[in-house]
């Protein structure tokens, strides 16, 4: 089966129209990409299937199933690069063709941008075996420059996607479809396991990642060097969150250490313990997080790196 190219102009969609708070940059977010509708490994960029580091890569990642978590079904990897979209069709490609996504998922040299990771990563983890490594979630980079800024976030920092992209500082976007899509999922909960994919799931599974590398920019350009780490350590913590493992994670990658030039500042260490609490909000994570006590902790950690 051949690679599907969708006239679907994301930025000029439907979906997405101007919040009122538009960015500087506008005409540079609102550029149309090509969609790709991906059933076979062949038809992804080869330097995304084979990570490097002379191939650094920065990507936006989302996942669409049914009860997206351990017990459900993941229907639709969605992977977001600079000059293309491409839905990854976990339903005509089935486990192979993620299974083929395994490397780039859990490789150093592939950020993974992701508006919060947890549930993407458990439903990656037993259903595929996927250790989700190396991602920058938006969710989390969100509340630490909230923090930098002397501001209160509201409800833990939990900032809903559609939010995030109308503030005029990431994109200044209305996702007026994301609510469509959330009604139809309502009344009918099997909506992303229908074949052929309909133009509103297209669209819509786009939306879901077409900005996420823009904003991964916007916000780098505004975390200092504490909230960069605290960012690695949250997203870290994050990916395993809902992956209770009997090893005590020993064959997850390690959770990165605070820097040795750092360990004589108090702030950064009070950063380690607020981001061990800050986990322990998930549930799940409760009756195992003292398993990654001793590999945050510690600066030379034996853990494997994946």
């Amino acid at each position: 089966m051949g690679v599907y190219s969708v006239s679907v102009a994301c930025g000029g969609g439907r979906g997405l129209v101007d919040g009122g708070g538009r960015h500087a940059d506008h005409e540079v977010v609102l550029k149309p990409v090509p969609i790709y509708i991906i059933s076979h490994e062949s038809q992804l960029p080869a330097t995304f299937l084979n990570p490097s580091p002379k191939n650094e890569m920065v990507v936006g990642l989302d996942c669409e199933g049914v009860d997206l978590c351990r017990y459900g079904t993941l229907c639709i990897v969605q992977l977001a690069f600079p000059d293309a979209i491409y839905l990854v069709d976990a339903v005509r490609g089935g486990r192979k063709l993620i299974n083929a996504c395994k490397p780039a998922l859990e490789s150093v040299y592939v950020t993974k941008v992701i508006h919060d990771c947890k549930r993407d990563s458990e439903a990656l983890h037993y259903q595929f075996g996927i250790k989700l490594h190396n991602v920058m979630d938006t969710q989390i980079a969100y509340y630490l420059i909230e923090e930098q800024l002397g501001k209160k976030s509201t409800q833990d920092g939990h900032i809903s996607f559609v939010r995030l992209l109308a503030d005029p500082r990431y994109c200044g976007i209305s996702y007026v479809e994301k609510k469509e899509v959330r009604s139809l999922l309502k009344e009918d909960p099997q909506f992303w396991t229908y074949r052929p994919l309909s133009e509103l799931m297209v669209r819509a599974a786009a939306d879901d990642v077409r900005f996420l590398p823009y904003v991964f920019h916007k916000m780098m350009e505004n975390l200092s060097e504490e909230s960069l780490w605290r960012l690695a350590v949250r997203g870290s913590l994050c990916c395993r969150c809902f992956c209770i493992s009997d090893n005590e994670y020993a064959d997850w990658p390690a959770i990165p250490s605070i820097p040795e030039k750092r360990w004589d500042e108090p702030h950064w260490v009070l950063g380690l313990f607020t981001a061990y609490l800050w986990m322990l909000e998930a549930k799940s994570c409760e009756t195992r997080a003292s398993h990654f006590w001793p590999n945050v902790f510690c600066p030379h950690s034996k853990a494997s790196s994946g």
